[in-house]
């Protein structure tokens, strides 16, 4: 939850655009307004099942792997 957030609050950063473009876009996660952008977040988590939640970590972690971006754990603070 803290990687969503701290990527709403900062989108402009690479890592933020990388994880909000993952966001579905039935959550207004690219809103003008913060508070918005952050109960967007809580929205899209509160709604993840442990299946579907653990299918998201393993694509990032894949994708990750794949271009030798940033360790997974770091951007997602596992």
């Amino acid at each position: 939850m803290q990687s969503l957030i701290s990527a709403v609050v900062q989108p402009e950063r690479f890592h933020s655009k990388q994880i909000i473009e993952r966001v579905s876009s039935q959550y207004d996660i690219r809103s003008n307004d913060l508070e918005t952008r952050i109960m967007a977040v809580l929205d899209y988590i509160s709604g993840m099942t442990d299946v579907y939640a653990l299918d998201v970590y393993q694509k990032a972690l894949r994708h990750l792997l794949t271009h030798r971006l940033t360790p997974f754990h770091r951007i997602f603070h596992i």
